[in-house]
């Protein structure tokens, strides 16, 4: 998963040191779990983390681990359903205008082809919390069409 966000002043999250962490077992006003570096359900990869989604490498992915109950996981065929991130600029006061989903090289069930997106004003330490959140968009990553491996969405 490669993700570009554009806030107001196009900014690349790269260059600057915002805090971004995986989360799992999440649901829209849910609550959620912090992910964790290794290989197990609801965790990713080492070099695979969540600023992995904003480094503006395509060639680069944030890969979270989450088994999804309706399916058959005899196989160990591992999607990314209930997972996610949180970003908590440094900035005063952020904006983000878009989003921009890239796939990746890996199996097509653990791409994001529909996502939530959430904000709040809260302090982090009330990040896991759902009641902290404000739904702003749900629907398609815009991936949803197979733009193929390695290609992005529309902006």
């Amino acid at each position: 998963l490669v993700i570009h966000i554009y806030f107001m002043v196009p900014v690349s999250l790269r260059d600057i040191k915002e805090i971004i962490f995986g989360i799992h077992e999440i649901t829209a006003g849910g609550e959620s779990i912090r992910s964790l570096v290794e290989w197990r359900n609801g965790n990713y990869p080492p070099n695979q983390e969540p600023q992995k989604a904003f480094d503006c490498d395509t060639h680069t992915k944030y890969l979270n681990f989450n088994i999804c109950d309706q399916y058959e996981n005899k196989n160990m065929i591992y999607d990314g359903l209930k997972t996610g991130f949180h970003v908590t600029p440094q900035q005063n006061v952020s904006m983000v205008v878009g989003l921009e989903f890239c796939r990746r090289n890996d199996i097509p069930n653990r791409d994001p082809i529909r996502i939530t997106s959430e904000r709040r004003n809260q302090s982090d330490n009330k990040l896991i919390f759902g009641s902290s959140w404000t739904l702003i968009y749900y629907g398609s990553s815009s991936i949803d069409y197979y733009p193929g491996r390695d290609a992005c969405g529309e902006k």
